[in-house]
């Protein structure tokens, strides 16, 4: 694994890009729902990925935010309904390919919810490491 893949910064600046990009695509005067879910999934697993890297490990090349939710159970810890929010955020994750519906106005913006709190809980725990 390269440097930057181990460089918690890394992951925070590209979460962060992430979640820049949901919140243009959200001022847009048309906003692409399915770009908006992307983007949250993007910034919950690059979160994550901080986390696992802060934690001295490497994390792993995956998209499934539950396998990285459990490798973070600290995370996990400080709200029990993460993980439910990860499953409902990798199956509209999937709507950006064909052979499934389009996400609504409603579920793209839960996801949206779900990127913002876990922010919420992991940029602060990474702030307060030397």
């Amino acid at each position: 694994m390269s440097a930057p893949e181990q460089d918690v910064r890394e992951w925070l600046l590209r979460a962060q890009s992430d979640l820049l990009n949901i919140d243009n695509n959200l001022n847009s005067p048309t906003i692409p729902w399915d770009t908006i879910v992307f983007h949250a999934q993007q910034a919950c697993e690059k979160l994550l990925k901080a986390i696992v890297v802060q934690k001295g490990n490497v994390p792993p090349r995956t998209h499934d935010l539950g396998l990285l939710l459990n490798m973070c159970p600290e995370i996990a810890a400080r709200d029990a309904s993460l993980s439910q929010q990860m499953d409902k955020l990798m199956l509209l994750f999937g709507s950006r390919y064909p052979d499934t519906k389009w996400p609504s106005e409603v579920e793209a913006r839960d996801t949206v919810a779900i990127a913002r709190r876990l922010a919420g809980i992991i940029l602060p725990m990474i702030k307060t490491k030397p």
